[in-house]
């Protein structure tokens, strides 16, 4: 684990399988394949414990137009991008993330009153299967 957070077992069994994934999954999600490592796990201890993670910036927490929270074992910089349709979400990494990211800051904090905090930018379109079926039905 990335930062001095106590360490657990069980808060070392969900980070690694959060890491084994790309498919930014739900607390609920990881929860079903934590537990067949950790059989007596519950779900409120594998939400106490990605929030936890959350906050120390071991994991993100990616919160989507105030649905249902997914999490993120990679902590790098990069952008997420959501599919309107079945809702798969994937990593965008830029070489230029740096820049971006600044740029919009500035702007915003330009625009507004706000102090800005931090900046999350995500992105909605069709992935490229809900993109498939919906030709294949013209």
């Amino acid at each position: 684990m990335k930062k001095l957070v106590r360490k657990t077992k069980q808060r070392e069994v969900i980070y690694n399988e959060l890491c084994k994934l790309t498919s930014h999954p739900t607390a609920d999600e990881l929860f079903m394949i934590v537990k067949d490592k950790l059989p007596r796990v519950s779900l409120g201890t594998i939400y106490r414990n990605l929030e936890i993670m959350s906050e120390e910036g071991i994991v993100k927490k990616i919160e989507i137009c105030g649905k249902m929270k997914r999490f993120d074992g990679n902590t790098s910089d990069h952008l997420h991008v959501k599919c309107i349709k079945c809702g798969k979400i994937e990593d965008i990494f830029l070489d230029n993330f740096d820049y971006i990211n600044n740029f919009i800051t500035n702007f915003v904090k330009d625009k507004t009153a706000f102090k800005i905090m931090g900046c999350d930018i995500q992105m909605s379109g069709l992935c490229s299967d809900c993109r498939n079926d919906a030709l294949s039905f013209n």
